[in-house]
């Protein structure tokens, strides 16, 4: 039995990594490619009248959530950008709190109000269909390659949206369960709500710093710190959802993030390059297992006998998620002015909403006598399918019609002008090759000036000026990140000129104004310090001290980094110039 389940497991990810070549062959995404794969094999099965093991499929649920979700939101996580994260918190936390309990409200009066549901079993499918599949969408993303800005704001909220929809989700089953419903359930279910949710970054928050102490004691092994993270992953999650009944997904969500902001100051030389590998390989075996198993598990006889109900609930579905993200991010906007979100954006957001193996193992795990299990089962595949085969399939098409598909400003300056550098020696060779007769000089000249005209746009006259100053600011970077790891810097002062490194790149500021090259980090002591100082003299002298000393440290490095920097720049240039 054990050699059969292995085999299965082994054959099953040999068909997903041997798709993710087939999926481009046929110009698919590859988690769709696998959904298809699924169903034709799971189709073939239930017309043969081959009866699975009831283990198999009974343990579906389990396996997605206990064994699958974690790696893949810890991955997640790991790579999220900080820094842009706390751009956008605002906009994040009001689509994955309040556009879920939107959406949950809408759904769910929906199916009350067109079928005769009950409401609040009906809010309880409101709200495991809201939840949009991190593991769906952030594979589909990051395969068709979004904006920066788009891309945190779509990570982020499908993985803080995966943590409330769950938590939602048990306190309204927890309702349901109730024989009285009074305005009393209200209150203990929000009390509870704010429990499971905060009790899972407390819980991931401490296993974090005890994770960050493992790695600090096995800093000579490589091997070793890449294997904590991938138990600690799956360790916060079981420890917080099975046996604290917190909030598993917020617990592995914050030991990710802790980790990945804090990757350098973490991980030896070894396990930091290994990382990335590591964890695209267990995030293409867990990708590979859930969407395959998505398609496998699909019941055509329940959805057949359904089948009358699902367009209607496609329509509240869709609706809602129409609704909920434009009403959030238009408060979201209003509380914070500076993360006004495109119109484009609302529209990937909306139709990015994708549902995946999540909403198919939580309408599993209901009990069995939950009303209306069967119908919501059937609902659950029809809009999950739905989702991956129809939104999937057209999002690329929609980001190519805003735009979005492409490089913008200074980000296709340098990549325009990265090209040019790499076809000029190549046309002085082709050139040489035209003179000796071997090409044609008339193809050739009319083939050079093709392809320049297209690279060079003279109204770009800043180009090389932008290019030369983030080739400044990117060898500046590195020059921190190889002391680091030669442990020629400390943690705090490498942390404090990376953070000014971001804030320069991230400046749309005259790059002639001197301004921008001033640092950001030495500030003035706040009044709260000064107050404390007439208190506790002894601690304020020390602690000058040893601000005395850090600003000391991050001025030289920070000297000795442009220096390094200007060296690799065209001393004629006007970055050059101002250095």
């Amino acid at each position: 039995m054990i050699a059969d389940g292995v085999l299965l497991l082994a054959l099953i990810l040999m068909i997903g990594f041997v798709a993710t070549r087939m999926a481009k062959t046929f110009s698919l995404p590859h988690s769709v490619f696998l959904v298809l794969i699924g169903l034709i094999f799971g189709g073939g099965l239930q017309y043969s009248d081959i009866v699975l093991p009831a283990a198999l499929s009974d343990s579906f649920a389990d396996v997605i959530l206990f064994i699958l979700l974690p790696p893949l939101v810890f991955e997640s996580a790991y790579n999220l950008d900080v820094d842009q994260l706390k751009h956008n918190i605002v906009s994040i936390l009001a689509l994955a709190i309040f556009g879920l309990i939107i959406s949950t409200g809408l759904v769910g009066l929906g199916l009350h109000w067109a079928f005769g549901f009950k409401l609040v079993p009906s809010l309880v499918f409101g709200a495991l269909i809201s939840a949009t599949d991190p593991v769906a969408v952030v594979a589909l993303f990051k395969e068709v390659g979004a904006p920066k800005r788009l891309l945190t704001l779509v990570e982020g909220e499908s993985l803080f949206n995966d943590g409330t929809a769950i938590v939602l989700y048990r306190v309204l089953i927890a309702a349901a369960a109730s024989p009285i419903l009074d305005s009393s359930i209200l209150g203990t279910g929000a009390l509870s709500f704010l429990f499971v949710a905060f009790g899972g970054i407390v819980v991931g928050l401490f296993l974090a710093l005890v994770t960050s102490g493992l790695l600090r004691l096995t800093q000579k092994s490589a091997s070793a710190q890449m294997g904590i993270t991938v138990a600690a992953s799956s360790i916060g999650f079981i420890v917080a959802d099975h046996f604290l009944h917190v909030s598993g997904i917020f617990a592995t969500l914050v030991i990710g993030v802790y980790l990945g902001h804090r990757a350098r100051l973490e991980f030896n030389k070894e396990a930091l390059h290994g990382m990335h590998s590591l964890w695209e390989f267990l995030s293409l075996c867990a990708n590979s297992l859930v969407f395959l198993a998505v398609g496998f598990f699909v019941d055509f006889a329940i959805l057949w006998k359904s089948l009358a109900l699902v367009p209607v609930t496609l329509l509240f579905v869709y609706g809602a998620r129409g609704l909920a993200v434009p009403i959030v991010l238009w408060v979201a906007q209003k509380v914070r002015p500076n993360e006004r979100t495109s119109f484009s954006f609302q529209t990937i957001l909306m139709w990015g909403g994708l549902r995946g193996g999540l909403a198919l193992a939580l309408v599993m795990l209901l009990p069995s006598e939950f009303p209306y299990k069967p119908e919501f089962l059937a609902l659950t595949t029809a809009v999950v399918l739905s989702t991956l085969l129809l939104n999937a399939l057209t999002i690329p098409k929609i980001m190519a019609f805003f735009g979005l598909d492409r490089l913008q400003g200074i980000d296709q300056e340098t990549y325009t002008h990265v090209l040019d550098m790499i076809h000029r020696p190549l046309f002085s060779s082709l050139r040489r090759s035209a003179e000796s007769g071997v090409l044609s000089p008339f193809l050739m000249e009319q083939f050079e000036k093709k392809v320049l005209h297209t690279l060079h746009d003279t109204s770009k006259i800043d180009t090389q000026q932008n290019f030369d100053y983030h080739q400044l600011l990117l060898f500046e970077r590195q020059l921190y990140h190889e002391m680091l790891e030669n442990r020629e810097i400390t943690k705090p002062a490498y942390r404090k000129l990376c953070q000014d490194v971001r804030r320069r790149l991230d400046s749309h500021e005259d790059i002639h104004n001197i301004e921008i090259y001033k640092s950001s980090f030495i500030r003035p002591e706040t009044k709260l310090v000064r107050l404390l100082a007439l208190t506790f003299p002894a601690w304020h002298r020390r602690k000058r001290f040893a601000r005395l000393g850090m600003d000391l440290e991050v001025l030289l490095f920070l000297i000795f980094g442009l220096e390094s920097g200007l060296n690799h720049v065209d001393p004629n240039s006007e970055v050059g110039l101002v250095g």
